[in-house]
């Protein structure tokens, strides 16, 4: 448990979500734009996870999410950016 505790800080998903961006946009060969590409695609998912979780949610319910960690950030800053979708109790994780 301790493990997972240590791979889950705030500190260590935001490493990997800014390495997972870098590595991808750095990826791009001339004018194929297959990085920026590729982060597009990332948040695509990541709005749609976003957009399934209020789909299958009620108004005053809780909903557990159980995801691996390099949708953690980009979810959430979804989430925070949609203030109805989550109350802030539900995202007991500091990302910020």
């Amino acid at each position: 448990m301790e493990v997972l505790r240590n791979l889950n800080q705030p500190s260590r998903l935001r490493l990997l979500h800014s390495g997972n961006v870098a590595a991808s946009l750095s990826s791009s060969d001339g004018d194929d734009y297959v990085g920026s590409r590729q982060v597009g695609y990332w948040y695509e998912r990541n709005g749609r996870i976003v957009e399934n979780l209020r789909r299958v949610t009620e108004p005053d319910e809780e909903t557990l999410f159980v995801v691996g960690a390099s949708p953690v950030v980009p979810v959430k800053q979804l989430l925070d950016a949609e203030p109805s979708t989550c109350s802030p109790s539900s995202l007991p994780l500091p990302l910020s």
